[in-house]
C-alpha cells in the first residue's frame, strides 16, 4: 500500500538506491497520515532505514517516526498498538514522554521491568544517551559510566565510512556531555561534505546551536564545493536554533519542505499518499 519505491528500498531491490535516500525523510509525516493498516510497514521501514550499519543508516529517523505514531495512540487498538511497539522499539519511550494517558496504554500492553525502567529514566541526560547506545549499537546491556559510553562510540565509529561516521556522530552529539564536543566536532566536520544531500542537511539540522559561527562557516565553505544547493539548504539549517523535538530535526531538513506540506493539504484521501511519494522521489531522481 505504501510507496512501491520506497518498498523496493527496503526490501533491497532499488537498482539506483543511493539517489533513492531523501525518501526516508518523508517517513515521519508519512506516518502522521498514512491509514492505520500502513503504521506496521512505516514503523518497519523506520527501524530499517535508521540502522546505522545501512547505507542510509539515520537513527533519529525512527526516533522522528515513533514520535509522530504516539501522537495517534487513540486511534490504535492493544494488539495494533502492540505490534507496533514490536516493530519500532523507541515507540513506547515515545508514549511514555507523551503524556499520562498515552504512557498507562504502554502499561496495560507491554508492562513490566522495561517499562519501568523507561519511565526511572525520564529525565536523566545518561539514561537518554544509554537507551542510544543500546538501541545503534544492539548493546544488551551498554557501559554504565558517561565515560565508558563515549569510549564506545568513539572506537565504534573511528574506522567507519564518513558517511556512518556522520550518521552517529551527529545522532549522539546533542547526547553527549559538552566535554566531548572538542573531539566530535572536528571528525563531524571533516566528514559532512562527504556524499551531500539529505544525510548531510539532517545532520546540520540535528546539531543546529551546537556548533558556533566559525565552525558553521566551515561546515557550509566544505560544502560549497560539492552542492551548492545544499550547502544553501544547510546554512539555513544552522543559523536556527536546535530542533525541539526528534520529529522537527528530520524533517525539517527537507530541502521542499513546504512542496510535501502542500501536496499532503491537496489530498482528500489519505490512501493516495504512495503516490505522493512515488512523485516526489521521481523528482529526486530525475
Amino acid at each position: 500500500m505504501l510507496s512501491k519505491e520506497l518498498k523496493k528500498l527496503v526490501n533491497g531491490k532499488s537498482g539506483n538506491s543511493r539517489h533513492l535516500a531523501p525518501e526516508p525523510l518523508l517517513l515521519p509525516r508519512i506516518a502522521s497520515r498514512i491509514p492505520l493498516e500502513g503504521l506496521r510497514f512505516t514503523a518497519s521501514a523506520a527501524a530499517v532505514l535508521s540502522n546505522a550499519w545501512t547505507p542510509y543508516g539515520w537513527p533519529a529517523l525512527a526516533d522522528a517516526t515513533a514520535q509522530a505514531i504516539a501522537v495517534r495512540y487513540t486511534e490504535l487498538s492493544d494488539n495494533r498498538l502492540y505490534a507496533l511497539c514490536d516493530k519500532l522499539p523507541q515507540l513506547p519511550l515515545a508514549l511514555i514522554e507523551l503524556d499520562e494517558a498515552a504512557g498507562q496504554r504502554v502499561d496495560n500492553i507491554i508492562g513490566g521491568e522495561r517499562v519501568s525502567r523507561l519511565r526511572a529514566g525520564l529525565g536523566d541526560t545518561d539514561f537518554y544517551l544509554r537507551e542510544a547506545v543500546r538501541r545503534v549499537f544492539s548493546e544488551p546491556d551498554p557501559a554504565h559510566s558517561t565515560d565508558e559510553m563515549m569510549t564506545l562510540i568513539r572506537d565504534r565509529s573511528e574506522f567507519e565510512s564518513p558517511e556512518i561516521q556522520r550518521n552517529l556522530l551527529a545522532y549522539f552529539l546533542p547526547l553527549a556531555p559538552p566535554a566531548n564536543h572538542q573531539w566530535m566536532i572536528p571528525i563531524l566536520i571533516n566528514v559532512l561534505g562527504i556524499y551531500p544531500g539529505w544525510n548531510a542537511a539532517t545532520a546540520a539540522s540535528r546539531v543546529a546551536g551546537l556548533l558556533d559561527q566559525n565552525v558553521a562557516e566551515q561546515v557550509g565553505a566544505s560544502l560549497d564545493a560539492i552542492d551548492s544547493h545544499w550547502a544553501d539548504h544547510v546554512r539555513v539549517l544552522l543559523a536556527g536554533d536546535s530542533a525541539e523535538t526528534e520529529f522537527e530535526e528530520v524533517t525539517r531538513a527537507l530541502p521542499d519542505d513546504k512542496l510535501f506540506e502542500s501536496l499532503l493539504a491537496s489530498e482528500k484521501e489519505p490512501v493516495l499518499l504512495d503516490k505522493i511519494v512515488d512523485r516526489m522521489m521521481r523528482g529526486w531522481v530525475s
